[in-house]
């Protein structure tokens, strides 16, 4: 054993050796700086001191060997499970980047394969090849050891797997010994970062709830003697904190606020740092990560001469993925655009209410013209699309008697036989039999939209054009049918009996003024809600007005724009059944039923009634085949505020049925009809309201069926009545609405992969439910179509007054929706839901063309470890601060001359490379294509948060690391007000605060206006018991599926089988504390999706389709939103860590005569290890040898010898 050790020291010699030379070039052995003076009156301390000096060099060596390159990272030993023996031992793993052209495989996540990437326990042992094996630490050392933390670090209570021991490795030629251990402090929170309360701007103020600035300690066991108000700049206790750059100096800090300061801080020593601090590297690909709000910057300044590599597809810049694959996916515009929108779009409505106008690139529209026809857009647009969502267009089909003659009294009264025709010639020829009425079909085309966002939103000239609505009838009088097969509605009209044109209906929405006509055609939404809008017809008109002056008797087909479906006015609201388009021509020719005709009461292609028939239908989603191409198309069309342009496409939904009974296969369950009444039939004098009647007061309307366009809602497919939609989805997070475009065959594809779905339902029970209104005219969306389970208001994307924060906050670009192709993912960065489309074990799907991707995967994979947001951006814009004092070189001269970033105060400068301030001002200053990529060598974060942390006390204070004081919310007031305003958040402040939106619209329960509206647009707080839930969670998840060797890796979803293909582990995490179930209950948000409602999908992965309807809803925390509140701090690795060296002299007899310990504070810097390569420079790009062995230099920051009883 002796020579094997001696051998294993020898290798560690050799090895430290290569990094020794270095080290003393740079500084790392600058001990002496620290006063390594040995006093000459002990040779034997002496000794015992350069053993453990010693020892503290080799540790440094190894640790720049192994932790020194960017791609690494690192965690402790115990989370790799309960039965490891060495649980506080550092760990320290290769890193893997994503690669497109190989995509993980079902192997990729298993522990086994990420051991091939491990590099080594930091730790000595008298063989150090062991320490090199995973195996390491699930056994204790055979050799002999010393305690290197015990109870005088850890405290008398301390457990035994808390305890720290090191092997001591024998001194070649004597009988000394030394050993070393590395501590991570990157997996504690740091808690000696204050914060600032000082906010300039609304804008600023809305910032509070975008991320994290400290991790709330004071969540500590033990600790709630501090308050968070004593961590703020301005606070007298905020010094001292600001000034305790040791442990010892922050138990004098805390000592005035916590019980036996000193204490606790041995007892939280695994738990807490006073020196956490991280750089800005990018882990899995090496190199300084890229700041985006530089990238932002560019394209404000030049939106048209943007470097290469900020400009075009995400996915083909980022990851190399072919064009065309990466032409599903988002462009840097989409980002870019978004994340300069509080400069370029935010407008102020009054005082303090947000307002944002609708917004397209000008060089795109929805449509293309194909063949002679429009047809969806597939091609992605530019830049942009900001525009409310197409809820619903509807199309409600009533039934109605009409008078044709007049007469007195009240409807269905005896009519003389002299009473005078109103009704020609129907009047005439059916004279003196009984047929005294005429069956008419009532159309009422019907338009929901939504607005998704936070703020208000305006738009101009909006149209909606649709045709070729698939909808055909037969009538049936007592029993006996009035034709010979089922008639299209394009075929219904005299002039089109052939169906050769396309019926098309368009609606110019506007406003409606204080006499409810129409008015403005510039409209505005309040954030998050859904507003119905249907034809204006005068209310108090007659059919007997009507007929002499038709405004809703559309006899005359025409498809030109004075057609009277071609200039349909609609304002919001409901009016009632009565009002809509009729005809009466359901028998064109070629179903014409030969006569008799005046004995059946037929003439031509229309069908008299007499006071005692009995009338039902047959229907089907049908259309003449060769007008319509089995296909329906919704377009919209608008104009820029303000502007006279003519109105251009800005959004399309197209269905393709594939064939010309498509629908009525996909829709009918094998009939080919439905029928209405259900049972029985009805009566004409049921359906009869006198022509004398006006419309608005109509009572006898029969509606009996709805087509419809609807996006999903979170109770789709809970009803067998589809009322609130058909197919059970998750649209929150999945199959969302908000899309520009979006085009599905319905036969070969399935609806549920879409935005939205096509449906022609019987109405049972009228029309009250599913057009149920409030008192302005807001209509159910959201949970559901109908008034049972829908809302009125529910928000989506947050839109910033200020520049973003963190990558979750891009998902308001929304990314994955920019594509007319599925998969659709609504929140993909941050979030790592699988996508039922997709097989469990795939990120990107080529044998579908275009290829099928996982873009939240995709995402992650390309930004979590490549970029971070510097706090650079520029700080103006409508609601932001004002004086010249907010663009980025301003902001970067005071954070060289030692301000912070406005937005972390954890940021600081780090002169890169020995530059000087004005170095960094001028990089902001004048920017260039390098800049984004160079900022990071000029901040170190400190606090930045290790995501391998197995600390459940570290996670609760990073977790409640939100300091909200003074945000703001947007706020709508539903029942009073007709516009948002800012106002400052009413919320609980002992409450933990993560918010989907930076500027939420409702105030969190119980201070909302209720539940529904404060989980659909407020913010989410959590209480200490849900807190530590959440925590414990994390810390077994990270247990369960760690390590993982990226932080996208942590971030995503692990491709293969079972729970870990589902989601990423931080939202597995969420789902196992069971957090979110109670609020989701409470606020009626959806349904628990069981396997039989998504059966027929033609999923490739059904498992993920099954579970939460409200997954991804505001109220329902998310990993991104957790991602959000980490911002910046999150990384996979740790740069700082604490060295425990010790040394021990040994006499002659080998008794030990004296021991040392020493403990060194080592931080690693931007700067490589030798010089010649600058900071900045890529991985790739270095030409030092030492640099690309070593990677960037380690350095002491603090040293101190230790007395025996501290460990």
């Amino acid at each position: 054993m002796r020579a094997r050790s001696q051998a294993g020291f020898a290798l560690v010699t050799v090895l430290a050796l290569m990094v020794v030379i270095v080290v003393v070039a740079v500084g790392l052995l600058g001990l002496s700086a620290v006063s390594l003076r040995v006093s000459s009156s002990s040779e034997a301390a002496a000794q015992a001191r350069a053993n453990a000096r010693t020892a503290l060099t080799l540790a440094l060596g190894r640790l720049q060997e192994a932790a020194g390159p960017d791609e690494r990272i690192t965690a402790r030993a115990d989370l790799l499970g309960a039965d490891v023996k060495r649980p506080r031992l550092t760990g320290v793993w290769k890193s893997r980047a994503f690669d497109v052209a190989q995509p993980p495989g079902p192997t990729d996540g298993e522990r086994a394969t990420k051991e091939r990437m491990f590099e080594g326990w930091l730790v000595s042992s008298a063989d150090p090849a062991t320490t090199r094996l995973h195996a390491f630490v699930e056994r204790t050392s055979a050799g002999r050891k010393v305690l290197m933390l015990g109870q005088g670090t850890l405290g008398s209570e301390a457990k035994d797997e808390d305890r720290v021991e090191a092997e001591i490795v024998p001194v070649d030629g004597s009988r000394d010994g030394l050993a070393w251990v590395v501590a991570d402090e990157g997996v504690k929170a740091r808690i000696n970062t204050t914060w600032r309360d000082a906010i300039d701007s609304q804008a600023a103020q809305t910032s509070l709830l975008g991320e994290g600035k400290r991790a709330a300690v004071e969540k500590l066991e033990g600790m709630d003697g501090l308050d968070r108000a004593q961590f703020e700049s301005a606070a007298p206790e905020a010094r001292r904190w600001e000034k305790s750059a040791t442990m010892g100096s922050v138990v004098l800090a805390a000592d005035p606020f916590v019980a036996d300061a000193a204490g606790m801080m041995r007892r939280h020593h695994h738990d807490i740092s006073a020196h956490a601090a991280g750089l800005f590297t990018d882990v899995a690909r090496g190199g300084l990560m890229e700041d985006m709000n530089s990238i932002a910057d560019l394209r404000l300044r030049s939106p048209r001469s943007m470097p290469a590599a900020y400009s075009g597809w995400i996915y083909e810049k980022l990851l190399g993925m072919d064009a065309v694959s990466a032409s599903t996916g988002p462009r840097w515009e989409n980002f870019l655009d978004f994340a300069n929108s509080y400069r370029t779009m935010m407008k102020r409505l009054g005082r303090s209410t947000p307002v944002v106008s609708a917004v397209w690139p000008g060089d795109w529209r929805a449509v293309v013209s194909a063949g002679g026809s429009l047809r969806a857009n597939t091609t992605p647009p530019s830049g942009m699309v900001l525009f409310p969502v197409v809820a619903r267009v509807q199309m409600i089909f009533s039934l109605v008697a009409r008078d044709i003659y007049g007469y007195s009294g009240g409807a269905g009264s005896p009519i003389p036989s002299n009473a005078p025709g109103i009704h020609e010639p129907q009047a005439g020829y059916f004279r003196g039999t009984r047929y005294q009425y005429d069956l008419q079909l009532v159309y009422t085309p019907v338009v929901t939209l939504h607005n998704p966002y936070n703020t208000m939103l305006e738009f101009n000239n909006l149209e909606v054009e649709f045709a070729n609505v698939p909808f055909a009838a037969t009538v049936y009088r007592n029993g006996i049918p009035q034709n010979r097969g089922l008639t299209p509605i394009d075929k219904m009209y005299a002039n089109n009996e052939s169906g050769r044109s396309s019926k098309s209906f368009k609606m110019k929405l506007k406003s409606a003024s204080g006499s409810g006509q129409p008015g403005s055609a510039t409209f505005r939404m309040l954030p998050g809600e859904t507003k119905l809008f249907s034809p204006y017809i005068d209310p108090n008109r007659t059919y007997a007005e009507d007929l002499r002056n038709p405004q809703f008797w559309d006899y005359n087909f025409t498809t030109s724009d004075d057609s009277m479906t071609r200039r349909i006015e609609a304002t919001p609201g409901w009016r009632g059944d009565g009002i809509g388009f009729s005809l009466d021509w359901w028998n064109p020719a070629d179903v014409r039923i030969a006569g008799p005709d005046k004995e059946n009461g037929r003439w031509a292609g229309c069908i008299g009634l007499a006071r005692d028939d009995e009338i039902h239908l047959e229907f089907a989603p049908l259309s003449v085949p060769q007008t319509s191409n089995n296909r329906f198309l919704t377009i919209l069309r608008a104009t820029p505020t303000a502007s006279s342009a003519r109105p251009v496409e800005v959004s399309a939904l197209e269905f393709d049925y594939e064939k010309p009974d498509g629908l009525t296969q996909f829709l009918l369950d094998g009939k080919t009809t439905l029928r209405y009444p259900k049972q029985g039939t009805v009566n004409t004098l049921e359906m009869l309201d006198h022509s004398s009647t006006p419309i608005k007061n109509y009572t006898r309307v029969k509606p009996f069926a709805l087509f419809t366009i609807e996006g999903k809602t979170t109770s789709g497919g809970r009803d067998p009545d589809h009322l609130d939609g058909r197919h059970a989805s998750k649209p929150w997070s999945l199959a969302h609405p908000v899309a520009a475009v979006s085009t599905q065959k319905i036969l070969t594809e399935h609806p549920a992969w879409h935005s939205h779905e096509i449906d022609l339902r019987r109405l049972d029970n009228g029309s009250a439910d599913i057009l149920q209104l409030d008192s302005r005219d807001r209509a159910n969306f959201v949970t559901g179509h109908t008034s049972f389970n829908g809302v009125k208001f529910g928000m989506l994307y947050d839109l910033p007054l200020h520049p973003p924060q963190t990558l979750a906050s891009l998902n308001s670009a929304n990314p994955a929706g920019a594509s007319a192709y599925p998969p659709r993912f609504a929140q993909p960065i941050g979030n790592s839901w699988a996508h039922p489309m997709l097989a469990a074990g795939r990120v990107v799907d080529t044998t579908k063309q275009p290829a099928w991707i996982d873009h939240s995967y995709l995402l992650n994979a390309a930004m979590a470890d490549r970029f971070y947001f510097s706090g650079f951006g520029d700080r103006g814009g409508t609601f932001g601060a004002s004086g010249r004092d907010t663009t980025p070189d301003k902001l970067a001269e005071q954070f060289a001359d030692g301000g912070a970033t406005w937005h972390d105060p954890r940021m600081k400068f780090h002169a890169a490379d020995g530059g000087e301030a004005e170095d960094f001002v001028k990089l902001l200053a004048q920017p260039s294509g390098e800049t984004p990529s160079q900022v990071a060598a000029w901040q170190i974060m400190e606090g930045r948060f290790n995501i391998h942390s197995t600390s459940v006390a570290a996670w609760k204070a990073m977790l409640a690391s939100v300091h909200d004081t003074q945000a703001l919310v947007n706020l709508v007031d539903s029942r009073r007000s007709p516009t948002s305003a800012l106002e400052t958040l009413r919320a609980d402040p002992d409450a933990v605060r993560l918010s989907r939106f930076r500027m939420p619209a409702a105030h969190p329960p119980p201070y909302g206006e209720s539940e529904a509206m404060s989980y659909w647009l407020g913010s989410r707080s959590l209480d200490d018991r849900e807190l530590d839930l959440l925590a414990r969670s994390i810390v077994d998840r990270i247990r369960e599926r760690g390590p993982f060797l990226s932080l996208a890796e942590f971030v995503n979803r692990t491709p293969s089988s079972g729970a870990a293909a589902l989601k990423g582990v931080l939202q597995e995490a969420i789902d196992v504390s069971g957090i979110n179930n109670a609020l989701a209950a409470q606020a009626n948000a959806g349904w628990d999706i069981p396997a039989d409602a998504v059966r027929t999908h033609k999923y490739a992965h059904p498992e993920a389709a099954m579970g939460p309807s409200w997954q991804g809803a505001p109220g329902a925390l998310s990993q991104a939103d957790i991602l959000s509140v980490l911002g910046n701090a999150a990384s996979a690795r740790s740069d700082t860590f604490v060295i425990r060296a010790y040394g021990e002299t040994a006499a002659a007899d080998g008794s030990i005569v004296v021991r040392a310990w020493c403990e060194a504070v080592v931080q690693r810097h931007p700067e490589w290890i030798d010089p010649a390569d600058a900071a900045v420079t890529r991985p790739e790009g270095l030409t030092r040898p030492v640099n690309r062995t070593f990677g960037r230099r380690f350095e002491v920051v603090g040293f101190r010898w230790l007395d025996p009883d501290e460990t």
